[in-house]
């Protein structure tokens, strides 16, 4: 039986994720449910990709992974499965599951409505019962129509010049970290070891950390973290607030020499 994991954003002060659980286990009271997250910002796509991305491939092949952020909000409210490095993922055709991978789908369905319609609440009504469908061994091709790809969204990706490298902010943590679309494979074939200067906000960095307790509490580091991605950091501070970033902020190293 495979795992099924919930990303939404419903918050947890309505019943609607208790309503998609329901839904789930009143049919298989055997399955495994995963809560990834459902605390995603309202109708914020890029950070719901972001969390998606990081986490889906630490489940087994086979997970399937039901996604509802901005629901209803893609094109004629159709919703789709998507079959991607092996996991299935059902979500609101908004263009989300095109940040989530690099690899093209081996498939993707436009899925059957009820006959009652997908009324208000597609998670339950549509995404549930092919999610059931799914764990029953049912293939995607019999699940809808086939269509010829995702409806597609730019990830936001660095601009490269030999001594520099610009990129941005691509995703705010709950503790006000500030993760960049700078890849640290990126900055190491770059930069080939030559020191360098880090500009964000009103800060210039000539090093980084290698762990958030290097420095001392209230002080501006940043470091490749867990993902190999550029962090910034303020320990035991709210970055983006006290820095005045966001989302898309511009983040710039320079090397020095050639």
């Amino acid at each position: 039986m495979p795992l099924i994991t919930l990303l939404t954003d419903f918050g947890d002060s309505d019943h609607y994720v208790a309503s998609v659980k329901a839904g789930l286990l009143g049919a298989k009271p055997e399955l495994v449910l995963v809560d990834i997250c459902h605390n995603i910002p309202k109708f914020n796509i890029p950070h719901a990709a972001y969390v998606l991305k990081s986490v889906f491939r630490d489940f087994p092949p086979g997970t399937i992974h039901i996604v509802s952020v901005n629901g209803q909000t893609g094109r004629d409210n159709i919703c789709i499965l998507a079959k991607i490095e092996d996991h299935f993922f059902l979500s609101d055709d908004n263009a989300l599951l095109s940040l989530v991978s690099d690899i093209d789908p081996e498939v993707v369905v436009k899925l059957n409505i009820p006959k009652a319609g997908i009324g208000t609440f597609a998670a339950k009504t549509v995404l549930v019962p092919v999610a059931l469908k799914l764990c029953e061994g049912i293939s995607p091709e019999n699940l809808g129509e086939v269509l010829p790809g995702l409806q597609t969204m730019l990830n936001r990706h660095p601009r490269l010049t030999h001594n520099q490298i610009i990129g941005q902010v691509i995703h705010i943590d709950s503790y006000g970290n500030l993760i960049t679309n700078i890849e640290k494979k990126v900055f190491e074939k770059l930069g080939k070891g030559r020191n360098f200067v880090l500009s964000f906000s009103r800060e210039k960095l000539n090093h980084l950390s290698q762990q958030y307790a290097n420095i001392q509490p209230g002080n501006c580091t940043a470091l490749f973290n867990h993902r190999d991605v550029l962090e910034i950091i303020i320990n035991m501070g709210n970055a983006s607030e006290l820095l005045g970033m966001h989302y898309d902020s511009p983040v710039m190293i320079n090397f020095e020499g050639e």
